[in-house]
């Protein structure tokens, strides 16, 4: 029986070992990102640390590069995507130009663009874009970031919100004076 119950708890220690150190990868990561730590970044991609691996912030679990686009360190974000991240990929159906969009992270979003991030993301399928996280947030330098961009201030997501109706519920006279001069319908 002793042996039983040994096999069980070596044979679940065995499994949890990797999800282990999984979860302390994304925590090295998150904690490198957060202290504009490019050189830990680059120890962890060396020793071998999947570009994707994922940082666990309750339910919720993020890339190390959608972090970073968060945090907008263009000398990270730069290094994740030469060590294969894809700029498109997001959990949660966010990819990291929105995470820099909700943040107002107004030179990621342009480095992000620049790099081959979709700016109307999300617009085929009447998602969220970066324009309305931009909104939600009240960054007005975002938005007239993302506006040059070419972002669709008409874009309509599955619920019916627009960049101009998400403005209104907020009360965002600016916002809205700034949408309908780029030509803002509804």
């Amino acid at each position: 029986m002793r042996r039983l119950a040994f096999a069980v708890l070596a044979s679940a220690f065995a499994i949890s070992l990797p999800l282990f150190a999984e979860q302390e990868a994304g925590t090295r990561f998150a904690v490198a990102i957060e202290r504009n730590d490019a050189e830990a970044v680059k120890a962890l991609l060396d020793e071998g640390v999947p570009v994707d691996t994922f940082i666990d912030y309750g339910e919720h679990k993020i890339t190390p590069l959608m972090k970073a686009a968060w945090e907008g360190d263009a000398t990270i974000v730069e290094m994740l995507l030469a060590a294969g991240a894809k700029i498109e990929d997001g959990a949660h159906g966010m990819p990291p130009l929105q995470f820099a969009a909700s943040a107002g992270k107004v030179d990621m979003i342009r480095f992000l663009v620049k790099r081959g991030a979709n700016v109307n993301y999300g617009v085929k399928a009447g998602g969220q874009t970066a324009l309305l996280y931009a909104i939600y947030g009240g960054h007005v330098d975002a938005v007239k970031a993302l506006i040059e961009l070419k972002a669709d201030v008409n874009a309509k997501t599955k619920d019916g919100d627009t960049p101009l109706s998400a403005a209104k519920k907020g009360d965002q006279e600016e916002l809205i004076a700034i949408l309908k001069a780029a030509g803002a319908k509804k």
